[in-house]
């Protein structure tokens, strides 16, 4: 039977590089939930004369991720001006994803943001969500 244990997420990074050959990452300002989804698309091959069951393929992959946080304005770390930035210049970026244990995923990609929001509230941080499409395959590898 597998074991569940609380894992300290807050210890996690998400980072960005501008560059994708020569990487420089910085840590996005604060922020609060980081959600990757990957689709695996199939295609069907069923001949007219295959019967009541259809034939399928595997086809292409794609991946994005959603992150939200609270926007820092007084940060060295890769802030909300930058991410405006790479979208309106629609260029690609290299993004990691990690955690401080051994054994804990490294997952890199390269990517360009298609969405970008700002929220305001009354006697509240200001609030920032993006979304990052990919360029590439997703890369795995562990905590070391």
């Amino acid at each position: 039977m597998a074991t569940l244990t609380a894992h300290n997420s807050n210890l996690w990074t998400f980072e960005i590089s501008d560059d994708v050959d020569t990487p420089s990452y910085k840590a996005v300002g604060c922020p609060q939930s980081v959600q990757l989804q990957t689709t695996s698309e199939t295609i069907d091959v069923t001949c007219l004369n295959a019967g009541k069951y259809k034939s399928k393929i595997n086809g292409q992959i794609d991946w994005n991720i959603q992150v939200n946080g609270f926007v820092l304005f007084d940060s060295a770390e890769y802030t909300f001006t930058d991410l405006a930035a790479k979208q309106e210049a629609q260029t690609t970026l290299l993004f990691r994803f990690t955690g401080p244990d051994t054994g804990d995923p490294i997952i890199t990609g390269e990517a360009s943001v298609t969405g970008l929001n700002m929220s305001f509230a009354v006697n509240s941080a200001v609030g920032y969500d993006f979304t990052l499409e990919s360029f590439s395959a997703l890369t795995y590898d562990v905590v070391v």
